[in-house]
């Protein structure tokens, strides 16, 4: 029901009815079968869901008809299989009319748990009715009802949504609104006359292209042994991999991208270790269910670049697995670690348990999970749920570049999902603003929102002040969030930041440059899989497999910066799809736009034309740009990469950083540059630089080391021949001047000069002054019990190579001294 949310919160449908056939994933959430897929024959990832709506029009009565009817008239079900749950606490009316079409034994009460249905833990949410079907038949099937029986499941639910749920408790929606789902799969396989969804067609195709990659493994779909559950669990992920592809998600760290790459590791562990399928034949799988699905040929090179990086990320969470493992015994907060940091979902690390001979701990499991939601929910604001009863906000005022300041009226103010009256809001507190009219951009489209500041109006005179932090969109309302210092009035003034406006429009078109000149220097076929656009920077990720060279960065970097300089034009169009299609504007695959849309073209003075739908702020003309530097390009995830840009000040920034950077290496001095921003193409010339420096300043100081070892050798000589005149108290005293050099480097350094007169069974006492700290290695002949005790007692001094080595301060030199050579 997520497509139709806002309705259901209030917004005026298109039509009052409607039927989808959607795609489903469940990988995620509240509503996630992960865990459960491959252990019974009806989970899954990914499945088709039938479902009819309706907003405002039919209710519990035709609803219930309507599901009744197409079961037993158009599928043709035998009723005397079919058994259905109502919720009687909340929902009189579905028992009376269910006992129109079945018996009362048929009916079985349930509660909440399987019976009220929600999306998350606020917004709308209602009691429902299930159609569940027995596949034996013949008995009387009303104790296996919600028992999770592979024979007695669930094939369709009704949902009545007359409830928005808030943090005070449920609120009776204005208009009551229906929506079902009833699973193809699971239908499929009960139309088949077969036990198993995973013995209907498009699933045996896919099973037995997996039985191919193995060395003669067969798929049984009674067998309870962990190789069943790996022929599921592979067949399952593949399909949901397909779609995912198919629709252009891609791997990734976070969001649906991180989910993609759980099911894929959970597909990886299984196939290789369970099945032992070929190497890189996940991938030949992935392809067979996409032509299952009849979706055609999908991007499953992803999959092998995936595969292998789990492999080796695979080795070390075995690793870590074994060091977690205490007297044999896992624990729950083990279990827990493996999952949250290392990415083994709970399944898996039980099947590595298994096979160990592991006991593995999980009733604590879901209470530590939990905890980490709760700690995840805390960092987030408190969702606005309420129904508002206005008209939405009037928000066209934001593409007007000269409107900074405008005159508009407050309608809600909001605190913690609560309406708050304008005499009561209190000053130093935050607040959420809806007006009836702003000039501020609320976030969409990887596009931040507007900040500012309101001014609050009595008698011509500002008697309040809200500084606006964010603005975003909630359905037709521009939410600003900010804290109010003073008293709020109905009569405000609203002001934009529009210093910053300005910096994330520029960055905005920049980011369409850039997209637009990457499938002319990059890779044609790269599509845009995402991007971020605020007043310091923009960020465009695509697919793309491979390395980006550093020649072809400055290429695409030169590029932008040509379109920045032709002062082309920059025009905002509206098109129909008719005319969009005639004008071939690229378009994102699998987006749904609306009608009309709105254009961004721009226009290249070599005769280049650029044109994409757009709902954000840009320039008029590509030159406002000024300047762009490409400052990070790095990969996402497997076949997709993320490039990070800069423009205006922030890139004459990097010129300069560049610019101090190259004389410092010139000079001969290392240039710090991982706390610098510059153009990654000028970073990875003058890291090379750097390492040439490296290199030339390490042949110096070897240099130098042979040469003091050289001296010192000659010195041994020649203090022999002079019958040591030159030795204190019996001990031969070198002071080496600083090496300006690591400090790795200086300890070797000392360590080769005493070893010297280690060799020829000279006490020596070497010593390296740097800044406040000096350097120290000291030699006695028979001297390791002396050492062991002065070790102990000074904190920084280590025994190595037969002899004392370590850092003193310069107060504690002449004691240590003596302590060694008492």
């Amino acid at each position: 029901m997520v497509q139709f949310k806002q309705i259901f919160l209030g917004e005026k449908p298109e039509y009052k009815r409607v039927i989808t056939v959607q795609h489903c994933i469940r990988a995620g959430g509240k509503h996630n079968d992960l865990e459960d897929v491959g252990k019974d024959n009806y989970h899954h990832t990914f499945f088709e869901m039938m479902g009819n709506w309706s907003f405002g029009d039919y209710f519990k009565e035709e609803a219930i008809k309507y599901a009744f009817e197409f079961l037993t008239e158009v599928c043709n079900l035998n009723t005397e299989r079919l058994y259905v749950t109502v919720y009687d606490e909340m929902d009189k009316e579905s028992r009376a009319i269910w006992k129109k079409y079945l018996p009362e034994s048929r009916i079985v009460s349930a509660g909440q748990k399987d019976n009220f249905w929600e999306m998350g833990e606020f917004g709308p949410c209602g009691p429902c009715t299930e159609i569940h079907y027995d596949r034996i038949g013949g008995r009387d099937a009303s104790a296996l009802v919600n028992q999770d029986d592979p024979n007695v499941l669930e094939i369709w639910n009704i949902v009545f949504m007359e409830f928005n749920r808030t943090p005070h408790g449920l609120i009776d929606l204005d208009v009551k609104k229906i929506d079902t789902g009833i699973g193809l799969e699971r239908l499929l396989s009960i139309l088949m006359e077969v036990k198993s969804n995973y013995q209907i067609d498009t699933f045996i195709e896919i099973i037995k292209s997996t039985e191919e990659e193995t060395c003669g493994e067969k798929y049984d779909d009674l067998g309870t042994t962990n190789k069943t559950v790996a022929f599921r669990v592979v067949a399952d992920h593949a399909r949901t991999l397909a779609i995912c592809l198919y629709y252009g998600v891609s791997f990734g760290n976070e969001g649906i991208g991180y989910v993609l790459r759980r099911i894929l590791r959970r597909a990886v562990r299984f196939a290789s270790e369970v099945l032992q399928i070929r190497e890189n034949s996940l991938s030949k799988i992935v392809q067979k269910a996409a032509d299952c699905l009849e979706l055609g040929q999908v991007d499953v090179s992803q999959i092998d670049a995936e595969e292998n990086m789990f492999k080796q990320t695979l080795k070390k969470g075995i690793l870590q697995f074994d060091k977690l493992v205490k007297d044999n015994r896992l624990t729950s907060e083990s279990v827990f670690k493996l999952y949250d940091t290392y990415g083994f979902p709970r399944d898996l690390t039980e099947l590595m348990a298994q096979e160990k001979g592991v006991i593995c701990e999980t009733k604590d499991f879901e209470k530590h999970l939990q905890e980490q939601k709760e700690r995840s929910k805390t960092k987030k604001e408190t969702p606005i749920t309420i129904e508002l009863q206005f008209d939405g906000t009037d928000d066209s005022f934001k593409y007007d570049e000269k409107q900074v300041e405008l005159d508009a009226k407050l309608l809600v103010c909001i605190k913690e999902n609560e309406l708050v009256e304008f005499d009561k809001a209190e000053s130093g507190e935050t607040y959420q603003l809806i007006f009836n009219r702003t000039n501020m951009y609320g976030e969409c489209g990887g596009q931040v929102g507007d900040t500012g500041t309101i001014e609050f109006i009595k008698e011509n005179k500002k008697v309040g002040e809200f500084t606006v932090v964010d603005t975003k969109i909630l359905r037709n309302y521009i939410v600003h969030y900010g804290k109010l210092e003073g008293v709020v009035t109905e009569k405000v003034v609203i002001r934009r930041d529009q210093e910053r406006r300005m910096k994330i429009r520029n960055n905005h078109s920049t980011c369409h440059i850039l997209g637009d000149l990457v499938t002319v220097y990059i890779d044609e076929d790269a599509e845009q899989q995402g991007s971020y656009v605020d007043e310091f920077k923009c960020t465009y990720d695509f697919n793309y497999s491979g390395k980006i060279t550093d020649e072809k960065l400055k290429v695409l970097e030169d590029a932008v910066n040509e379109f920045i300089k032709s002062n082309s034009p920059v025009e905002v169009l509206s098109m129909s799809k008719k005319e969009v299609a005639e004008n071939n504007v690229h378009l994102m695959p699998n987006v749904k736009y609306p009608d009309p849309l709105r254009i961004i073209k721009m226009t290249h003075v070599n005769g280049m034309v650029f044109m994409e739908p757009c709902g954000g702020t840009h320039i008029s003309k590509s030159s406002m740009i000024r300047k762009v530097r490409i400052v990070s390009e790095a990969a996402v995830s497997g076949g997709r990469r993320r490039i990070i840009c800069v423009s205006g000040e922030l890139a004459d920034e990097c010129d300069l950083n560049a610019d101090e950077a190259k004389k410092s290496i010139e000079n001969g001095t290392l240039a710090r540059l991982e706390d610098k921003q510059m153009s990654v193409y000028m970073k990875r010339r003058l890291t090379v630089l750097n390492r040439d420096l490296i290199r030339k300043k390490n042949k110096a100081i070897t240099e130098r080391i042979s040469t003091l070892v050289e001296e010192t050798q000659n010195e041994i000589l020649l203090n022999k021949l002079n019958s040591i005149n030159t030795k204190t108290n019996k001990v031969i005293l070198k002071e080496i001047d600083e090496l300006k050099t690591d400090k790795k480097t200086q300890v070797k350094a000392m360590a080769l000069v005493c070893e010297c007169f280690a060799k020829k069974e000279m006490d020596a006492f070497v010593t390296m002054k740097v800044g406040e700290e000096v350097l120290v290695a000291a030699f006695r002949k028979n001297g390791k019990e002396i050492y062991k005790k002065i070790a102990e007692k000074y904190e920084k001094m280590r025994v190595s190579r037969d002899m004392l080595q370590g850092t003193l301060l310069q107060n504690k030199l002449s004691n240590f001294k003596s302590e060694v050579f008492e």
